[in-house]
Order: C-alpha cells, then structure tokens, then sequence
C-alpha cells in the first residue's frame, strides 16, 4: 500500500515531507535543537491531530537523533542504558524557521475566486459549454500560477523543486481534486494527462529564474579572463570576422577566449530584439548552430544537445502515440462524415 510522511507534532503538524529535498532541510535544521517526529500513514488516511491518553500512544516514524556516523531513528524501547542508544536530537528547531516561512498556506480565496467559474462550465454539458472555453481554462490555470509564484517569491523565498512541487499539490488536491478538471489535458475531448507536471515545471521555472538576476545560469556574466583587458579581448573578436562562418578549430578557440566579451554584449542589448542588429553582426558565428549550442553549454553548465537528444527519445514515443490517437479519431470522425452523406437518415 502506498504510504506518505508528515510532522506529527510541532506548529506545522500535519505538513506533508513530500520529496528528499524537504525531509534533508528537515534532518540539517533540527541538529541541537527540538525534537522532531514524523509519521507515516497509507495514502487513505488522512493526517489528523491525536491527544494522546496514558493508555495509548501516537506510532511514529521515529525521533530523529545525532551521533558521529549520521542520524538514525530511535524506538521507544532504547532505553539510555541499553546497547546501541543514541541520544535524541533536541528538534528540528524552531519549525517555524523552517517551514512556517517556507511553506505557509497560498491564498487559496483568490485562487478560487479564479477557478470556481470556469469549474462551473466545466460542469455543463459539451454543447452548452462557450466556444472560448479552452482560452477560460488557460486564463484560469495563468491566474494559480500566477499567484503561486508571487506567494513564493515574496513570501517563501525558497526556490528548490520540491516547493513548486508542493504548492502545485496545494491546488491539485484541494477539496479531494475539486480543481483537476481544469488542469486536465485533453484531444478531441479525451483526456491524455493531468497537466500536473507541466503545471509543476512552469512554476518551477519561474521560480528558478526570477529570484535573480542570472535566470538560473552558471555563466550569465563571467569576468574577462585574469588580466585580460577589454582591448585584448577585442584584439580577439577581430579575426573572427575573417575566418569562415564554421566551427573549425581556430574559431572554437576564439570563441571560447571570448565567452565573456560575447555574454557582455548580449546582456546589454535591450530590448532583447537588438540581438539581431547589434550583437550577430559582431560575431556571425553564432548563425551556425553548434557554435550557438557551445556557447549555451557554457552558460547554463549543461550540454543542452545532449539533453535534448535523451528527452527526445524519452518523449518521443508519448508523442508519437498521442498523435497516434489524434490520427485515429480524425479517421473515425471522417469516416463517420462519408457514411453520415450516403445514409442522412441513420443514426449514429
């Protein structure tokens, strides 16, 4: 049976720990501090505050504690005398330091004030149903996205994953998936997925790249190499213009001793548009598309080519079967069409 992990006790008992990242946080911030107890329930059980009496007790997943190889669990029957104990660790601290911050409650009032109309559409029958009623569910679903990442950025002001995965749950679980109709991703009305992760993805996204001013790069705007000068760099983007638009050896050299002079020069065009009058023009190498993925090798840290090609063949087969699947329904509908104009009287 499927199982999940909560806080069982403390200012937020009853927050779900739904991936590593969280229950690492966790496990760093309570070392000296208070104790912290975790629970494990089936995913049919919901978490619920139980006051313990003197005959009975809460069973959980264990009160973390401390020694020199790490942190193990410790039962209730390690008494200090007995071999193998471990002291317990004195909490996961101030909880509230932790995640009241990280991870207070969304304004789910506006949320709903969103979603609630277009959940009442969704109600109606297809044919009563608005025209625009994929451009309302979109709206919708830009509106919760919209107000998870504000509630991130200016409240939580963490940014891993896992928070984006959280309050994404936030909305997706609310009132037993009161709102999942909305996100749901449909073809010619048949359902294809949940949406959740791509909701997850958009969320993390922005949260990854609008916290600061390098969008999540790991060159965005690197130095001049150790005592380069702006002219040497120069010295080396003027020969550029005489080798051939290709990536032979000599213009992937000078391309890569002049990664900081062509991040300079990218950042300061703004509008973003003047890319195509101010910065192609000073370096026509970048028209060949290996020298444009080199270039973005080093800013994001990742071989984007190598990543792309994994996706693809991970992705594609999905793809293909959706496509599979549109193909087949257009072929139903227009055979239905042909024999719907030889036969007007049958029905269908």
């Amino acid at each position: 049976m499927s199982k999940y992990l909560c806080i069982d006790d403390g200012p937020d008992e009853g927050t779900q720990v739904d991936c590593d990242e969280v229950f690492q946080e966790l496990l760093k911030d309570c070392v000296g501090k208070n104790r912290l107890s975790l629970i494990i329930l089936p995913v049919t059980l919901e978490w619920k505050k139980v006051v313990p009496d003197s005959s009975s007790s809460r069973s959980a997943l264990g009160q973390f504690s401390s020694s020199t190889s790490g942190s193990s669990a410790s039962s209730s029957s390690s008494q200090p005398n007995s071999p193998g104990y471990v002291p317990p660790l004195q909490s996961f601290g101030n909880p509230s330091s932790c995640l009241t911050e990280r991870w207070s409650p969304l304004p789910m009032r506006d949320i709903s004030l969103a979603l609630d109309p277009v959940l009442k559409l969704l109600g109606e029958p297809s044919n009563k149903q608005p025209r625009n009623i994929f451009k309302l569910k979109q709206d919708a679903i830009k509106t919760a996205f919209k107000s998870i990442t504000q509630h991130i950025l200016l409240s939580v002001k963490y940014y891993r994953r896992c928070v984006a995965v959280h309050y994404a749950k936030s909305i997706f679980n609310f009132q037993v998936g009161l709102y999942k109709p909305i996100f749901a991703q449909s073809v010619n009305r048949e359902v294809i997925g949940d949406g959740f992760d791509d909701f997850v993805l958009k969320v993390y996204n922005a949260i990854s790249y609008g916290n600061s001013v390098d969008y999540g790069c790991v060159g965005y705007n690197p130095p001049s190499p150790v005592g380069e000068t702006p002219e040497a760099q120069e010295d080396k983007r003027r020969p550029l213009l005489e080798l051939a638009e290709d990536n032979s050896a000599e213009v992937n050299k000078l391309l890569r001793l002049t990664y900081a002079s062509q991040r300079s020069e990218i950042i300061a065009c703004k509008p973003l548009k003047k890319i195509s009058t101010d910065f192609f023009p000073r370096w026509p190498h970048f028209k060949v598309a290996i020298n444009l993925l080199q270039h973005a090798k080093v800013l994001m840290g990742k071989d984007i080519l190598a990543i792309f090609s994994e996706q693809l063949n991970q992705k594609g087969k999905e793809n293909f079967n959706v496509m599979e699947a549109i193909a087949a329904v257009e072929g139903t509908c227009n055979q239905t069409a042909k024999v719907k104009r030889a036969d007007p009287a049958r029905n269908f």
